[in-house]
C-alpha cells in the first residue's frame, strides 16, 4: 500500500436474493492499491440478509464506505 494515504473508499455492490454479494465496484477511490483492498474486503463479507418486498427476497443495491487509517 502507499505510505501516507488514508481516507474512505466508497464501494457499491448488489446483495442477491440468496444473500451473496455480486457486482462489487468502487464508486470513489483513493489509489489503485487501496481500492483493490476495499474490493477484497467487501467480497469477503459473510452472506447478508437479502431485502424483501411483500415477503419475497429481492436483489438490492448497497453502498458502504471502507475507512483506511494509518496507525
Amino acid at each position: 500500500m502507499n505510505d501516507g494515504v488514508q481516507g474512505k473508499v466508497f464501494v457499491g455492490f448488489i446483495v442477491d436474493v440468496d444473500g451473496f454479494i455480486s457486482n462489487v465496484r468502487v464508486i470513489q477511490g483513493l489509489s489503485p492499491e487501496i481500492d483493490n483492498e476495499a474490493i477484497r474486503v467487501v467480497k469477503s463479507l459473510p452472506r447478508l440478509t437479502p431485502a424483501q418486498i411483500n415477503g419475497r427476497n429481492c436483489r438490492s443495491t448497497k453502498r458502504i464506505a471502507v475507512n483506511f487509517r494509518l496507525q
